[in-house]
């Protein structure tokens, strides 16, 4: 194995990366590889990452690199460790000649860690099939690129698979699915959206989760058997994966019941787990195998000169293998567009990197020059959509064959991120095809058909707001019953006497008060800030001489990120607000919560418009913000008076 300037931890390490930088050549490009190659999650790393620096090895022994402009990389061990990830990025950042290319973390816990890092020393963070799923959207995360498909692609996907399994999505109702999870912000991602479609499908979802690193799972399959799911979802990495194809077995879940991430369905997750995975089939978005013109100008290029990554070569083809060699033709066909527009010849910046990334065309005239047709699907990607695909696949792993496509399974090109946004995203597989057009809140065809992801739902398009509707799209508002016919008029009767009129005691009238969740939580977060409890201090001292009713506390956000995880995250909010209510006095008994999402926004459709990152951030900031309407005004006598 080529280690390549393989850095370890500590000061030596520290030195001779910065002996390394002081060095570097000027036509050289500089791409930080740092990955994992020990511990529980090596196979899928290690596998990944020899992908990745093959290819890129093998443009520089083939062609001289892009344009002259070798690749160079030094590796940082991560273990699968966010302060490892975070470290191997601030020693890697400033290599090379114009700094760090892009970063691939290989890991949602150290892409999370390093988001505001990245964009504030403008290094793209590239997360291809991982990481914040809500980071599609490049107009708040303008240098974070979770590319091809995420993970709420892919959870709305495996409804879909299961739907069709069952005979159709309506089947769903009454059926148990349960989400066996890595304990892990990788692994709590799906969560938001498999809860979403489970309030709209009716089925019922639990969630169990695995510490890590996995390789012990008797009580969650304890778990499971209570629960006695019709499917299992695993979303596993590393020994995770075969330990629980092995124990389904052992306690008679049927593996044909069972659907895996695509961190799952490798060969070295299911290879392990032996008869236990057969039935088996995980999703996926990159194909094995040798057969691929890309594949086999590595093996002449670099392994026919007893060169390359791998030492076990029969990994080569794997699912992991190729899924870096993806990563490794991403990586340079970021850099090649980056020198057509600022100077070929050159090494370009990360900046320079991340206009490259919002410009990726890889159709298919551009994937039969770089041999990688069928191998990874037709990419496309702008400002605002920073995934450019949504391709999910489903495999199954054959006894002595790399894993494979099921041969009766449709691959489900998904625009979940799009619609769980809200946002008109163009370049997504099936709008291409449809031609859209932006019509009154909706995505239309040329045809004016509205536009449709897989579930048959409707696009929205920036411009969508509460009780719009089109076509089908929107249930039609209910007009109000046309008034019965006037009645013949009555024959009065002998008067009665008459009644003295009581007026009914007016309703209590709310005290509205309106407090900026700025103030009181940080951005994506429901966890009061001291700032915040100071607000809500002030609040109690005015309710404590208020002789009130009811407190109704509702939650809003702004309409970044995916209608159901916003809801989640409003409701969040008024509960945290009540609970220190509580604390400090007010009636529990008295005080309701709600959050209603983005669904009240305070900022017109046609404000923040064109505005990205932290300015598009603070554009929204009157939509977040909590009300507390409070019922009965009248001031109760001070203990003192």
């Amino acid at each position: 194995m080529n280690f390549r300037g393989f850095i370890a931890t500590g000061s030596a390490a520290l030195l001779a990366l910065g002996a390394a930088g002081a060095h570097a050549q000027p036509k050289e490009q500089f791409v930080p590889a740092n990955f994992y190659w020990v511990g529980p999650y090596a196979a899928g790393g290690s596998g990944i990452a020899g992908g990745m620096l093959d290819y890129l090895e093998m443009l520089n022994e083939r062609d001289g690199g892009i344009n002259g402009v070798k690749f160079t990389w030094q590796k940082c061990e991560t273990e699968y460790n966010n302060a490892r990830g975070v470290e191997c990025y601030e020693r890697s950042k400033k290599n090379g000649p114009t700094g760090a290319t892009l970063i691939h973390p290989l890991s949602t816990g150290i892409t999370y860690s390093l988001i505001d890092k990245g964009t504030a020393d403008k290094i793209p963070i590239v997360s291809i099939g991982y990481g914040r799923a809500d980071a599609a959207d490049g107009r708040v995360f303008p240098y974070v690129f979770p590319l091809i498909t995420t993970y709420w692609d892919q959870a709305a996907t495996m409804v879909r698979y299961i739907g069709e399994k069952e005979g159709g999505l309506e089947k769903l109702r009454g059926k148990k699915i349960a989400l066996l999870y890595h304990d892990s912000a990788y692994g709590k991602e799906p969560i938001p959206v498999l809860t979403d479609l489970a309030a709209k499908y009716g089925y019922q979802l639990s969630t169990v989760a695995v510490p890590h690193p996995g390789n012990e799972q008797q009580s969650q399959w304890l778990r499971i058997r209570e629960i006695r799911p019709d499917w299992v979802i695993l979303w596993g990495w590393g020994v995770m994966n075969p330990t629980a194809l092995k124990t389904a077995a052992k306690v008679g879940f049927p593996r044909t019941k069972m659907i895996g991430v695509w961190w799952s369905g490798a060969e070295e997750d299911v290879i392990p787990a032996g008869s236990a995975a057969k039935g088996f089939v995980a999703a996926g978005f990159n194909v094995a195998g040798t057969k691929y013109p890309v594949i086999q100008e590595i093996r002449k290029t670099i392994y026919a000169k007893g060169e390359g990554e791998m030492g076990d070569q029969s990994r080569i083809g794997s699912v992991y293998y190729n899924r870096g060699v993806v990563f490794g033709i991403i990586t340079a066909e970021a850099v090649r567009m980056a020198q057509e527009h600022f100077g070929k010849g050159k090494p370009v910046t990360g900046e320079q990197v991340q206009w490259a990334l919002e410009h990726l065309d890889f159709d298919q005239a551009r994937l039969k020059q770089l041999g990688a047709v069928g191998f990874m699907p037709p990419l496309q990607t702008s400002c605002a959509d920073h995934e450019g695909s949504g391709l999910v696949r489903f495999m199954r792993q054959r006894p002595g064959h790399h894993a494979a496509p099921l041969p009766d399974a449709k691959e489900l090109i998904m625009s979940t991120v799009h619609m769980f946004l809200a946002t008109a995203l163009l370049a997504g597989a099936s709008a291409a095809q449809a031609s859209p057009i932006d019509v009154s809140g909706y995505l239309t065809s040329a045809g004016d058909q509205a536009v449709t992801d897989s579930f048959g739902e409707c696009w929205h398009t920036g411009e969508w707001k509460p009780g719009m509707h089109f076509g089908r799209c929107e249930p039609q508002p209910v007009k109000a019953a046309a008034a019965a016919p006037q009645a013949a008029k009555a024959v009065p009767s002998a008067p009665e006497k008459p009644r003295v009129a009581v007026a009914p005691k007016p309703a209590p009238k709310p005290v509205p008060f309106r407090i900026s969740t700025d103030a009181l939580f940080d951005f994506d977060s429901a966890t009061l800030k001291p700032a915040g409890r100071a607000v809500l201090d002030n609040l109690e001292s005015q309710l404590a001489h208020a002789a009130y009713r009811s407190v109704d506390i509702t939650g809003h956000t702004d309409r970044i990120g995916a209608p159901g995880y916003n809801r989640h995250l409003s409701e969040r909010r008024a509960q945290a607000v009540r609970d220190y209510l509580a604390d400090h006095g007010l009636d529990l008994r008295k005080i309701t919560t709600k959050g209603v999402g983005s669904s009240e926004p305070s900022t017109s459709k046609s404000q923040c418009h064109g505005l990205r990152g932290a300015r598009f951030i603070q554009c929204l900031q009157p939509d977040r913000y909590a009300e507390v309407a409070v019922f009965g005004t009248a001031l109760q006598a001070s203990a003192t008076q």
